[in-house]
């Protein structure tokens, strides 16, 4: 509703709280599937063949594993170093000026390794969904070794002419580790850093947002999987198959899930 004056707009107060995001944590198959399905909205049925691919190519560690504590044998600065070396990741070269120290999950095993790079590659020599994947494990990978970002949550409220406007967003102080794992930032949050004082330009004409209370947004094919897991349903080497066994069988449909009459009639 800035929009609503031909008069300069004027910051008169601005509040500002900081917050704290940490690191994430090595990737195991749920947290890997589910990033795959919010981060580049691929199912996690095709994200875990494209990451099979990938594995069998030796691109990328064995994609079907519990556990989210790298191993003590992993060469974690030689595989670091050569991934900074790469164009795509070279926003993640000041890990190396310090000692790289991971994040670490709650769920330790040893029947494999958290999924990570096993090479530094090129993304743009992969195809398509084959690229985007490799490059999300590259950035997770490089991203449990970073800093927590670093944001304040921000309203200004701004006079302009005889009205009052607010706005909310978020000021990214220190990206860390978003440096890296880009997909952890959202533009359409982000604010511009504004002091009291400043004045606005305010152009075009003024709009109201009339809105009525909406349902929750539906469970994305991600989140699914996570609760699945929460719940004991299926396996790491099944879930993603459970789940498009119900789109092949007619039971839901669209993306998020939805459920179709069929589907409703069974579950009835």
């Amino acid at each position: 509703a800035l929009a609503g004056t031909k008069s300069p707009g004027v910051v008169k107060e601005v509040s500002s709280r900081r917050n704290t995001r940490k690191p994430p944590t090595p990737y195991n198959t749920t947290a890997f599937t589910t990033d795959a399905s919010s981060r580049l909205g691929i199912t996690p049925a095709s994200a875990m063949r494209i990451a099979e691919d990938l594995y069998m190519d030796g691109f990328i560690s064995y994609p079907r594993t519990d556990n989210t504590v790298y191993p003590a044998s992993l060469p974690t600065r030689e595989l670091v170093s050569a991934l900074v070396r790469r164009p795509n990741f070279s926003a993640g070269a000041f890990l190396l000026d310090g000692d790289l120290r991971p994040t670490r999950g709650k769920k330790e095993t040893t029947d494999h390794p958290p999924i990570y790079p096993t090479q530094a590659i090129n993304p743009e020599a992969l195809e398509g969904p084959k690229r985007r994947v490799y490059e999300l494990v590259a950035r997770r990978f490089l991203a449990t070794f970073a800093p927590p970002m670093v944001s304040e949550s921000t309203r200004a409220d701004i006079e302009a002419g005889s009205e009052t406007y607010f706005v909310r967003g978020s000021v990214v102080v220190d990206p860390g580790f978003a440096a890296i794992y880009t997909y952890a930032r959202s533009a359409d949050t982000e604010l511009p850093k504004l002091e009291q004082g400043q004045e606005l330009a305010l152009e075009g004409e003024p709009w109201i947002l009339d809105k009525e209370t909406q349902p929750p947004s539906r469970i994305s094919q991600g989140k699914l999987i996570e609760l699945m897991e929460e719940r004991g349903l299926g396996t790491k080497a099944t879930r993603a198959e459970i789940i498009q066994k119900l789109y092949d069988r007619g039971y839901v449909f669209s993306n998020p899930p939805e459920p179709s009459e069929t589907g409703i009639a069974m579950y009835k």
